[in-house]
């Protein structure tokens, strides 16, 4: 990180956090005083009608760098200087799990004159568990560019545009320096939502969301209190009026987690102090700008109708498909009676299954599980196929409580724990095949069972995944719960932290004691 200390000596900062600041700037930010000449890539040819930037001559691209930090801050150069970022590199990088193994490529960052081409300083799939800090380095320079022909011929100075996927909860600062001594470049960021609709296309040049306006030869520097998602910045020339061919600016990204934040670490003992029966790992983003809530969501399989103009769902669907999961929620429980009634629900559920002759393992049907007056209820293309009573299930797991000394009444504040933490909806139906319903039934039922072996420190988990299905041009994310056989769920550790093993986006953590602690979170 000691580069980007470096870069930000003498830097200033316009605008922080996500609303604009109170600076003597601040009401000239939505003013344009020129007529900044904006045209979108697809007019210009990568070989003509660009004197100076195209894939083949380019000065850009040619020098940039990425570092990753894990939780312990060991560092790891995922690309390095002289190697341009694109989708192999990535996949080089995926495979070969060293950046030492890759080999150069040629530079692939102009035309990026737009946001809908924006060149991606960051992807997702270059780090595997959510980087706690992450340097990000890149180097360009802003070109007087020609189009048109004959007399209509005319020259303009370029914008060159970035987009960033951010993984973390935290700060992210963007550094423009070693800006040409005669030149006055300045920086501009946006943030654009998550939803099913958005796309690059939507963003105005205008419509920023911070910036950074020094004068000629100066660090331009922003700082913003992010979130996990897609963000862009332009660097351009202040007014149209300068540029340099031949010299290069260097643009710095660090991202950095906030881990003094709520919920971003979580002691089990001191849980266990306070009374909580266990605690949930949520991921920070919603993709889609939807929160998927294990089985409830009545969504649980979404076409992506925006992939090629949504680079952070672009670059998550094309690292998590083909069997690759990231884990959006994980559950962590040591409370032997939530643990109990879990178990056993699960393992009703299985039987009735197991006894449905009429659906066949490989056919899809679209599933409910609610929870009312009559207790838990599973059925299956409209018809019922079993129900659990409250009264029902607090027997089932009596014997097995009675070992450790516990008594179970048929307790309120449990049941409704658990109809929560298995998202009992009645009224959000999901389409799921008979064998990954009782795989998923299964994992759950041996995660939590309460038996021989069996003692009051344990910690079970049980995590909860979405993937993306890139079948030809269809894209889909699909947010079912899936088990894989290979996973282990005994947490030994003595605290959770907002980074876990398998998520691309950081998460938060909440401790609970009844479902109203969680609900909301969950909702």
């Amino acid at each position: 990180m000691g580069f980007v200390e470096t870069l930000l000596i003498g830097a200033t900062t316009i605008v922080t956090g996500s609303g604009l600041s109170k600076s003597s700037e601040s009401k000239e930010l939505f003013e344009s005083n020129y007529e900044y000449q904006f045209r979108k890539a697809s007019e210009f040819e990568s070989t003509n009608d660009d004197e100076f930037e195209c894939l083949e001559t380019s000065k850009e691209g040619l020098r940039s760098q990425i570092v990753a930090y894990d939780a312990n801050g060991r560092s790891t150069v995922i690309k390095r200087a002289n190697q341009a970022i694109t989708s192999k590199s990535i996949q080089e990088t995926n495979n070969s799990n060293s950046a030492a193994k890759l080999a150069s490529v040629r530079d692939v960052f102009e035309d990026n004159d737009s946001f809908e081409s924006a060149t991606s300083a960051f992807e997702v799939g270059f780090y595997e568990n959510g980087s706690n800090e992450m340097d990000c380095w890149i180097e360009g320079t802003i070109s007087q560019k020609t189009s048109g022909i004959l007399w209509w011929e005319t020259k303009y100075i370029d914008k060159d545009f970035y987009s960033f996927d951010c993984c973390v909860t935290g700060e992210l600062t963007v550094v423009l320096s070693n800006v040409p001594k005669n030149c006055d470049y300045d920086l501009r960021a946006y943030r654009l939502e998550d939803g099913p609709t958005a796309t690059a296309a939507s963003l105005s040049f205008d419509n920023y969301i911070a910036r950074s306006t020094n004068g000629i030869g100066r660090d331009e520097r922003i700082t913003l209190n992010a979130t996990p998602g897609c963000y862009y910045f332009c660097v351009y020339s202040y007014g149209d009026k300068t540029f340099d061919n031949d010299h290069r600016y260097h643009l710095a990204f660090y991202q950095k987690e906030d881990e003094d934040r709520v919920g971003a670490e979580y002691w089990i003992s001191e849980g266990r102090a306070a009374g909580d029966r266990g605690a949930i790992w949520i991921s920070n983003y919603k993709p889609l700008g939807k929160t998927p809530v294990t089985l409830t969501n009545s969504n649980a399989r979404y076409t992506i109708s925006n992939y090629n103009q949504y680079p952070y769902i672009r670059h998550l669907a094309d690292k998590y498909t083909n069997g690759k999961y990231i884990n959006y929620a994980v559950l962590y429980a040591w409370d032997l009676e939530l643990r109990a009634y879990l178990s056993a629900l699960a393992g009703k559920f299985i039987d009735a299954l197991n006894a449905e002759t009429d659906w066949e393992d490989n056919y899809a049907r679209n599933v409910n599980i609610g929870f009312g007056a009559a207790g838990f209820a599973l059925s299956a293309a409209g018809t019922v196929i079993t129900v659990v009573s409250a009264a029902e299930l607090a027997a089932a797991v009596a014997g097995v409580l009675l070992a450790f000394g516990i008594y179970v009444a048929i307790a309120g504040a449990v049941v409704s724990l658990v109809a929560l933490l298995m998202a009992l909806n009645t009224n959000a139906p999901f389409l799921a095949k008979k064998k990954d319903l009782l795989a998923f039934l299964v994992s759950m039922q041996q995660t939590f069972a309460v038996g021989k072996g069996s003692n009051v420190n344990e910690v079970k988990m049980l995590r909860y995944r979405y993937r993306f299905d890139n079948s030809g041009n269809n894209h889909v994310l699909d947010w079912s719960p899936y088990y894989l056989s290979s996973d282990y769920n005994f947490y030994n550790a003595a605290n959770l932290i907002c980074t876990i093993p398998n998520s691309a986006i950081n998460g938060t953590i909440y401790g609970f004691k009844e479902s109203s602690d969680i609900e909301m979170f969950l909702r």
